[in-house]
């Protein structure tokens, strides 16, 4: 019955934005939130179907806005981090990171080092991290290559703490933790209270060509492991402890850009280039089955 309902789906109503959209609607309540290329996020409601109003940024937003305590936080690729009012727009207070972009590289894809640093253009619409919220803070990473953690309320910063590499990978929060990766491919996992390291676990790297390292996908998380995909062809599954592989599923060099998917036995994940579906063991990153997508597949199952 709900194979038969999806195939007579029509269309409700539409809105045009003049614009393509990177990060992900947000529903919350009766209203739908929609970040754009244009700088623009546009709050709906949705049981009128109508535009509420909209809040103007300086570039693109490809940052999930996250609602929380009737407010609304993302990151813009201005270079600054905004909090608003969620019923109308109002902009309550903005943070100023240094400066948001693709992620670039001297000598990147073999290129002459003298042309200085290359931007990846596989660094795909150039997401940037989205923020989440927890105990009176707002976590985010930036491609400034920090983590910043700011008081939900005030936007004052409560700490930052400095990685390798640019962060366009989201956070997320288990058992007193903070986990996010970072495009030298490693996984932090910092105390969420005092922004402290507790470990990090790196991925494979690409001195060469920079083309087969970084984590762009946010990692998700279980009561024992954190499970990311990263461009260094892997499935990884990490021990929350102690940061120790527990088991890592080779993609046959293909990415993992998406955040994967779980249960109580799998973990799904997409790959790129090989254009797959998969449902790998939970306990030993063994595949159970694949179906072929034909195609580069960058969203989360």
């Amino acid at each position: 019955k709900a194979l038969d309902k999806l195939k007579k789906l029509e269309l409700s109503w539409q809105y045009s934005l003049y614009a393509p959209v990177a990060s992900t609607p947000v529903v919350s309540g009766n209203q739908l939130l929609v970040a754009a290329e244009n700088g623009n996020l546009y709050s709906f409601d949705l049981p009128a179907r109508k535009f509420s109003w909209l809040h103007h940024t300086e570039a693109g937003i490809a940052s999930t806005p996250t609602v929380a305590e009737g407010k609304i936080y993302f990151l813009s690729r201005d270079g600054f981090f905004y909090a608003l009012e969620q019923a109308t727009g109002k902009r309550l207070w903005r943070f100023a990171t240094k400066g948001e972009g693709r992620f670039a590289a001297v000598g990147g894809y073999g290129l002459p080092i003298e042309m200085g640093p290359v931007p990846d253009p596989w660094d795909f619409y150039f997401y940037l991290s989205s923020p989440v919220v927890h105990n009176g803070k707002v976590y985010f990473g930036s491609t400034d290559k920090n983590f910043y953690a700011l008081n939900a309320v005030t936007g004052e910063q409560v700490w930052s703490f400095a990685t390798d590499e640019a962060i366009h990978s989201s956070p997320v929060i288990n058992n007193g933790k903070i986990f996010f990766g970072t495009w030298g491919t490693k996984l932090f996992a910092l105390n969420v209270e005092t922004g402290r390291e507790v470990w990090h676990y790196q991925g494979g790297v690409d001195p060469k060509n920079f083309a087969m390292q970084g984590i762009t996908a946010a990692p998700v998380a279980d009561n024992n492991n954190v499970y990311v995909g990263a461009r260094d062809g892997f499935m990884h599954a990490i021990r929350q402890s102690d940061g120790a592989l527990v088991w890592r599923y080779d993609a046959a060099n293909s990415w993992v850009l998406a955040s994967a998917a779980l249960d109580d036995k799998n973990v799904y994940i997409a790959t790129s280039d090989t254009g797959l579906f998969l449902a790998l063991d939970k306990k030993t990153g063994l595949e159970k089955y694949r179906a072929d997508t034909r195609l580069w597949t960058y969203a989360t199952p």
